[in-house]
């Protein structure tokens, strides 16, 4: 067993799958990795096919308003470009990543709630390879106000990802 085809039956067969099953797992996709200014980059949303995953970022991110703070100038111009508008700031940029995964061609978008609610680096969740300071922060009962979310009912609505359906190859793999 060599390249994709021999991992694909160690990894269905790992969890019982049949191989021509696993070819429909969706792949993840973190729009924190698209900006590199590469056109083939597999996280720029143009380059999806319609059975992935996508997510601003994950809880090994930073959340998506840090990792802005923390991007090179560089970064942060060719994801305003790719967003197709003027620069803008840290406080624009979660919001931003959201629009783009919602309104793209991914089977199922998600976002950390530090992105929803758009928090910066002190709330991250973990640090890959450092042992102390991890999954501490904690959610208020203050940033679940339903005035806090107008913005991502509307998002939701507007990019039709609120009526539920799951996707035909979501749907083949389900046991």
């Amino acid at each position: 067993m060599s390249g994709i085809a021999g991992w694909e039956r160690r990894w269905s067969s790992a969890l019982a799958i049949t191989p021509t099953r696993a070819t429909h797992i969706p792949g993840t996709k973190i729009l924190q990795f698209a900006f590199d200014g590469h056109l083939d980059n597999p996280y720029l949303p143009y380059n999806y096919v319609s059975n992935a995953v996508v997510y601003t970022g994950t809880h090994d991110n930073n959340t998506t308003r840090g990792w802005y703070e923390d991007s090179s100038d560089s970064r942060r111009r060719k994801m305003w470009r790719y967003l197709n508008r003027q620069a803008g700031n840290a406080g624009e940029a979660a919001p931003e990543l959201v629009r783009l995964a919602w309104s793209s061609r991914a089977a199922l978008a998600m976002a950390p709630l530090q992105d929803l609610v758009n928090l910066g680096k002190e709330a991250r969740m973990n640090v890959p390879g450092n042992p102390l300071g991890n999954w501490r922060w904690r959610c208020t009962d203050d940033m679940l106000s339903a005035s806090a979310f107008q913005w991502l009912r509307d998002l939701t609505e507007k990019s039709n990802r609120s009526s539920p359906h799951q996707s035909p190859c979501l749907s083949e793999v389900t046991p």
